[in-house]
């Protein structure tokens, strides 16, 4: 008796939908993936199973821009990377982990006057109305999530406060701590809302403890410790730890950049603050001015005084 036949061996038995570019990109994925030219044109194929699609650009309007492929099952033809080339469309290749496998672009003259503007754009709003957008996208998906899965959570009004802020913040650091702010409150929204509703839970933080931990940490791992969440809950308090733990102590240049990230995150989440009186930042603007003084660095004072403006915005 004749084998039962359960997957058609050749494509005519496959359902093909088309491939259109997609604000000049096109992205294909799957198994037996095909690009190639045929008579001029750009073949493409795609598709799992029997769905699968396909695509033949001219080489006039066809409005393709980039070719992305995700995974490593199939073939590009050397023709059709000559055809992208010579229709100065660029080519890139991912795993499906998102790492690059391999990629190509057209090649064209450097133009001064975007250089130009590029290096020049820190000096300008430019950059800064970037980052907001950046930054208020981000924010915005980050409270879609809240709002999905824990509408009972305080974290989404921490990222609806944060993202108003972004509108008066006038420097990167500003917006690094509106960012920070949005992403204490996202990272575990269950902790903030627990941390803002207890009425006990400061009294189960020693500060002092807290802020020698987090001075014995480099800048980047401070940001990943696992209290990070505590400092919110302190805020004006963590300064006045941190004058008594600092006292008489020579300070180091990472001892700076930890006290900056420590203030950054006391004041990233103001409804989780418990005490009244350490929403007011008081102890915080005096431990800004001391630092003020004792460096000399001048990229050091810069970074201080925004993070005083970052501070005085955040309340």
């Amino acid at each position: 008796m004749a084998a039962t036949q359960t997957v058609p061996q050749h494509f005519q038995h496959c359902k093909f939908a088309p491939i259109l570019p997609r604000h000049g990109v096109i992205t294909l994925f799957g198994y037996g993936i095909k690009v190639t030219v045929d008579r001029g044109h750009l073949a493409i194929q795609d598709g799992i199973g029997l769905d699968r699609r396909e695509a033949r650009l001219p080489r006039v309007g066809h409005g393709l821009r980039r070719l992305v492929i995700i995974g490593s099952d199939g073939m590009v033809s050397l023709a059709a990377l000559r055809w992208l080339a010579d229709q100065n469309a660029s080519f890139c290749m991912l795993s499906r982990d998102g790492s690059v496998l391999a990629t190509t672009g057209p090649v064209s003259p450097s133009d001064v006057r975007l250089r130009r503007a590029q290096s020049l754009a820190h000096h300008s709003d430019v950059a800064l109305r970037i980052a907001r957008e950046l930054i208020d996208q981000k924010l915005r998906g980050q409270e879609r999530v809240i709002q999905k899965y824990f509408p009972q959570s305080f974290a989404g009004e921490s990222i609806v406060s944060a993202r108003n802020k972004l509108l008066s913040a006038k420097s990167s650091d500003q917006i690094r701590a509106i960012e920070a702010r949005g992403a204490l409150a996202d990272s575990d929204p269950m902790k903030v809302r627990d941390a803002a509703s207890a009425s006990n839970s400061l009294n189960k933080i020693d500060p002092e403890e807290l802020v020698r931990l987090a001075l014995s940490q480099s800048t980047r791992d401070l940001y990943d410790m696992l209290d990070q969440n505590r400092f919110s809950i302190l805020a004006d308090a963590s300064a006045v730890a941190l004058t008594k733990v600092l006292s008489n102590k020579k300070l180091t240049a990472n001892d700076i950049d930890n006290i900056l990230a420590i203030i950054y995150m006391s004041f990233a989440v103001p409804k989780a603050i418990e005490t009244l009186p350490d929403r007011c930042p008081r102890t915080t603007l005096l431990l800004l001015r001391y630092l003020d003084v004792v460096t000399t660095d001048a990229v050091v004072k810069r970074r201080i005084a925004n993070t005083k403006r970052a501070v005085e915005a955040l309340n």
